[in-house]
């Protein structure tokens, strides 16, 4: 300023460069300016942005210029390093590695399973997370979409990109796991050279974890099933002579392939039964449970038809519906309908019972008055025939669903199998059937009388007939006596 004029206003490409002596403020052309630029890392080189005013660009450029001091001295220090030989050449290019951050939000996993990240399958499988292609549509795709929008080229993800960090975890296993189960993600991601995807090989798809998670349920489960296995071999060892035949295990069942056996329905309705959910113990045992209320133990039980229980007229329904998630589904199982059916394998006998009540805590007298209750005296075989049924009806649906269809019905009107009469019945429409056509239905619900109760029935019937008519016949006589003493 000796010439007097006041000084020129500061180019902003400058970089606190001064201007010439003639005042002008014209760039003075440094010499070595190549040479300069030739050393300032990559990270310099950073896109160009708005210009800002004020006490916004005064902050601005004070931050760019601390940051690229730092860079300045970076790698005035790694030459001298390398100078000296401390270094090798490859730790610059390592130092000189462009790092960004990134912010990726979903609402969850149902909505957006992935981010949109196709990593190399070679470099996965050394450990390392590099990006061979955007899944389109995704939440990394629409990141993506955003930055361009703004103009901040810098911080969109591309391909060749190496990811180093996902919400402060740099390990490979903990940053894939976050990636599968976080629903914000802070990712930290070195630039790559889209050139070099080449040599990545085929990209894999970024799992979810449910593949994972499959297996380890999987893996889960099989532990839990070799535990409860073992568990219930001790325990049967321990059992007591006379409950290892009440309680162990059952034989082979040859059961057709076509129809599958009423009498292995009411086998598997008897047999012994262990109290697991997805082999977890949940029995709450009194005495195991004393000191730790919420213990739960493995345990067994059975069921049994009480003799002195059992119906003259005995009522089954099958299980023809299950639910499946909102709705009931008709089962398409077909069940062979026996014409005699025999209870005494499924009714707890006296015996059994007495090899049973030192181990029976509570409920003894019950069991005993409906167990061991005498058989009803309807004749002489009365002991024998007091668990032995015969089919005399059933109901059967026809249709899938639960809420619509139609029901038909089939009913012995004979006294016995022996002097049987079958019908069908549907609405107001009835007909003479035989018993092959019964036996071919699918019954959905299924009568049984106890054997001879439909002689007994009928010896009632005729004999309440004959005694109706001999009523008839004597009030008819008496009528005509009193007819006769009027007319004399």
């Amino acid at each position: 300023a000796l010439s007097g004029d006041p000084d020129p206003p500061p180019d902003e490409h400058a970089d606190g460069e001064g201007s010439d002596s003639s005042g002008t403020g014209r760039r003075k052309k440094k010499k070595g300016g190549k040479k300069k630029d030739a050393t300032v890392p990559v990270a310099a080189k950073v896109a160009a942005k708005p210009k800002l005013g004020g006490v916004w660009g005064a902050a601005r450029d004070r931050e760019e210029t601390l940051q690229s001091a730092k860079l300045y001295v970076l790698a005035l220090l790694v030459k001298v390093l390398q100078k000296t030989g401390d270094i090798e050449p490859e730790v610059e290019e390592a130092q000189q590695e462009v790092t960004f951050e990134i912010e990726l939000t979903r609402q969850n996993k149902t909505s957006h399973p992935s981010w949109g990240f196709r990593w190399s399958d070679t470099k996965c499988e050394d450990e390392v997370f590099v990006l061979v292609s955007i899944v389109e549509d995704s939440l990394l795709e629409k990141w993506n979409l955003k930055r361009r929008a703004m103009e901040e080229m810098e911080q969109a993800v591309c391909v060749g990109d190496r990811l180093i960090e996902v919400n402060g975890e740099t390990d490979y296993k903990e940053m894939s796991k976050m990636l599968r189960t976080a629903d914000k993600v802070t990712l930290q991601l070195a630039r790559g050279s889209a050139a070099a995807g080449a040599d990545f090989g085929p990209s894999r798809d970024e799992s979810d974890g449910e593949t994972e998670r499959k297996a380890q349920a999987v893996a889960a489960k099989e532990q839990r099933r070799k535990t409860y296995c073992s568990s219930a071999d001790q325990v049967y060892e321990t059992l007591a002579p006379e409950l290892r035949q009440l309680f162990g295990p059952e034989g082979a069942h040859k059961d057709s392939i076509e129809r599958l056996p009423l009498e292995r329905c009411l086998q598997h309705f008897s047999g012994v039964e262990a109290l697991e959910d997805e082999y977890k113990p949940v029995y709450n045992c009194t005495k195991c449970s004393k000191d730790d209320k919420t213990r739960r133990t493995y345990a067994s039980r059975r069921m049994w038809l009480c003799s002195g229980g059992l119906p003259a007229l005995l009522t089954m329904q099958l299980k023809r519906f299950r639910r499946y998630r909102d709705k009931f589904e008709k089962s398409v199982a077909s069940i062979a309908l026996p014409l005699s059916l025999d209870l005494t394998d499924y009714v707890l006998e006296e015996e059994q019972l007495k090899r049973m009540k030192p181990h029976i805590e509570k409920g003894l007298e019950d069991v005993e008055a409906r167990c061991c209750a005498p058989p009803p005296p309807e004749n002489s075989d009365a002991a024998a025939s007091s668990v032995r049924y015969e089919l005399y009806g059933l109901c059967v649906h026809q249709g899938s669903s639960m809420k619509a269809g139609h029901y038909v019905a089939f009913v012995n009107g004979g006294p016995s199998l022996e002097k049987e009469r079958w019908y069908g019945i549907s609405d107001a429409r009835t007909w003479k059937c035989n018993r092959e056509e019964v036996l071919k239905a699918e019954g959905y619900v299924v009568f049984y009388r106890r054997q001879g109760t439909g002689v007994a029935a009928d010896a009632a019937l005729a004999a309440a007939a004959v005694a109706s008519a001999e009523a008839g016949e004597a009030v008819e006589g008496d009528e005509d006596g009193a007819s006769d003493g009027e007319a004399e």
